[in-house]
């Protein structure tokens, strides 16, 4: 795991993290802050689990719309990809 913040700053120490590993983000919303740090500093992401497409709604107390059931689901199957 590495620290997002320290991409989108471009810290060498974090960037180096990048390389040669594979490189998971998760959004929460349709602007794709996540994708978008690592487009600021050419690098790409193997997987990419956008929380919004699977009914987590931002600024909730509750993740209000949420298909528990289809979100742990699109989890584990990212996860089960990766192995």
């Amino acid at each position: 795991m590495s620290c997002l913040a320290g991409v989108g700053a471009a810290k060498p120490m974090f960037l180096n993290k990048l390389c040669d590993r594979e490189v998971w983000i998760i959004d929460g919303c349709p602007i794709h802050c996540s994708a978008g740090v690592l487009d600021r500093v050419a690098a790409r992401a193997d997987k990419h689990l956008r929380l919004h497409e699977l009914g987590v709604k931002k600024n909730a107390d509750q993740p209000e719309g949420a298909d528990f059931d289809r979100l742990m689901d699109a989890v584990l199957g990212q996860v089960g990809s990766a192995w």
